[in-house]
């Protein structure tokens, strides 16, 4: 009796040893499973992107990274409610955003989606009307920073001078382009449609529309018009950029100067550069 209760105990005895090493081998398994899924969260953050098509306002000041993760280059800095252009979110918490029209990424934890600026107090930018025109003022008047007379002042579109307009408000304001930014101004003294009177030759009627980036291969004067006979508006340093819109039969760019349509002589922009 006493040798068959010994075989007992050595039989369990081996069960458990066995168990034991059967339940040992699976962690190690799993431990080894697991471990490849999560280092590779961080490399495939970019390919994995929700779309947007919205405006985040930081809440609290944040860099703009050129990859989705901390280790990413330092483009520059959104400050605190400042709006930016989201076009897209990763799974892991960035919003993609389009930062002077490179792609970046600022961590959504410090961008409230749908937000407008702290400088817009009002609603009336819900409710425009997207244009593509040229306007002329008719008298100066103030370009604002939101579509009321308490916005703040930007700067000022003298009488005959031309600005891109891209939108309308209901209550009465161009949405306009300022030298790169948002502005408003009240359409009373805007004509749509109209071009500079600066402009006296056909050569505008025939150019080529262009959507390129130009740099100067020597100090290159800008004009108002595309001959030389045209009001000087400033100088195109060498080897500074500047965006062309179009080029005219005779030689001349187009260019988007500081919001305003100016021209420069072909031979010294190289464009692409």
């Amino acid at each position: 009796m006493n040798f068959k209760k010994y075989v007992s105990t050595l039989v369990v005895g081996a069960m458990v040893f066995t168990s034991g090493g059967v339940i040992a081998h699976a962690q190690t398994d799993t431990t080894n499973k697991v471990a490849p899924s999560v280092s590779t969260v961080s490399t495939q953050a970019n390919e994995n992107i929700t779309v947007l098509d919205k405006t985040g306002k930081a809440t609290h000041d944040v860099y703009i990274r050129d990859n989705s993760n901390t280790k990413g280059k330092i483009l520059g800095t959104l400050n605190k409610n400042k709006t930016i252009k989201l076009t897209g979110k990763t799974k892991d918490g960035w919003y993609k955003v389009d930062y002077n029209g490179k792609v970046g990424y600022v961590y959504s934890s410090y961008v409230k989606i749908g937000a407008t600026s702290d400088n817009n107090s009002n609603n009336n930018n819900g409710n425009i009307t997207v244009l593509d025109k040229t306007g002329k003022a008719t008298h100066d008047v103030y370009i604002r920073d939101n579509s009321n007379t308490k916005g703040k002042i930007l700067g000022t579109l003298n009488k005959n001078k031309t600005i891109k307009v891209t939108g309308k408000t209901k209550d009465g304001w161009y949405k306009v382009d300022y030298n790169g930014k948002v502005g408003y101004v009240y359409s009373s003294y805007v004509k749509i449609g109209a071009t500079s009177d600066n402009n006296s030759n056909n050569n505008n009627g025939n150019i080529t529309v262009l959507d390129k980036t130009g740099k100067a291969t020597h100090d290159v004067y800008i004009r108002d018009n595309s001959n030389t006979k045209g009001k000087i508006l400033g100088t195109l340093n060498k080897n500074k950029t500047i965006k062309l819109t179009g080029k005219t039969k005779d030689g001349w760019y187009k260019v988007d100067y500081n919001g305003k349509v100016g021209y420069v002589y072909s031979s010294y922009v190289k464009i692409g550069a």
